[in-house]
């Protein structure tokens, strides 16, 4: 992880670490420079315009061939009328309850300490949107996490705009103000058409959810 301190107030930074048993060390310094310099041994190694590197730039942009995957036509002709109900209701939903993605996780996030330094407020009233304390001051943070993999499977696009629109309102239901996302994009190789398809259609997706609450939201790396 990389943090940007201000300039002499280093020391309380490395403070905080040092109690804490984390490792961290000054990598480099902010510049008025448009160039972003690297040094090995004290020896100027590369010198890169920042636009290009961090922004893009004139850096060359792939526009890698994509397809949509074969499966797509086969669940646009999938019709949930044709699928017969179940004899014994009480059954299917005894079957339905212990299926991984519906059953409680409870034992799973029990086992851990939810109470380390008191910063969880979530614990007795448990919603989807941790509410962590910061201490020393008056304010909190709330974050979650989400997506659900079959809907972007299904449909990449319209997936990924699910996935931060429940985010977002796991927030507000707890009581916080979204302001920024951190993506976790992870597929398969992006060689393979299809697979490049879905990353593209995901970004997309995501990016126009983005767009579209208030405030906008960036994506932060």
């Amino acid at each position: 992880m990389l943090i940007v301190v201000k300039k002499g107030r280093e020391d309380e930074v490395q403070k905080i670490f040092d109690k804490w048993d984390i490792h961290c060390v000054q990598i480099g310094q902010v510049t008025t420079d448009k160039n972003i310099k690297y040094y090995m041994n004290s020896e100027l190694v590369a010198d890169v315009p920042a636009e290009s590197l961090v922004l893009g730039g004139g850096a060359p942009v792939y526009e890698r061939e994509y397809s949509a995957p074969k499966y797509l036509e086969l669940i646009k002709k999938f019709n949930p009328d044709n699928i017969p109900q179940p004899t014994d209701l009480k059954e299917t939903a005894y079957q339905l309850i212990q299926l991984p993605n519906i059953a409680s996780k409870r034992w799973i996030y029990e086992q851990y300490d939810s109470m380390v330094m008191t910063g969880n407020t979530q614990t007795n009233e448990p919603s989807d949107a941790a509410v962590i304390r910061i201490h020393g001051t008056k304010k909190a943070l709330a974050m979650t996490t989400d997506c659900n993999s079959r809907y972007v499977f299904a449909d990449p696009y319209k997936g990924a705009m699910i996935a931060v629109s429940e985010a977002s309102r796991n927030i507000v239901c707890s009581g916080g103000v979204p302001v920024a996302i951190t993506n976790c994009l992870n597929f398969g190789n992006p060689y393979n058409p299809e697979v490049y398809y879905q990353f593209v259609n995901a970004i997309k997706g995501m990016g126009e959810a983005c767009l579209k609450l208030t405030p906008r939201l960036p994506v932060v790396m």
